[in-house]
């Protein structure tokens, strides 16, 4: 889990782009998501408690969810 948010953080490297502009809303979304996912995962694989692993398909289907329904909402599908 950790390391699908660490892949959807590729989009923090657009913050550090010259003359990318102004950072759009979706990246910031992506940005948010990317962390939490990386939070949950690293929580989850220090924890040695059952519920922790439960959880984590429905924390990345929410997240998935998140991403897609945030695209089209804010207009700028994937």
């Amino acid at each position: 889990m950790a390391l699908c948010g660490l892949w959807e953080a590729g989009d923090i490297a657009a913050l550090f782009v010259p003359d990318f502009g102004h950072v759009q809303a979706f990246v910031w979304n992506h940005i948010i998501v990317s962390i939490l996912l990386m939070l949950a995962g690293v929580r989850a694989a220090r924890t040695r408690k059952a519920d922790a692993a439960r959880t984590l398909p429905w924390l990345a289907a929410a997240a998935g969810a998140r991403l897609l329904n945030t695209s089209f909402i804010l207009g700028n599908p994937m």
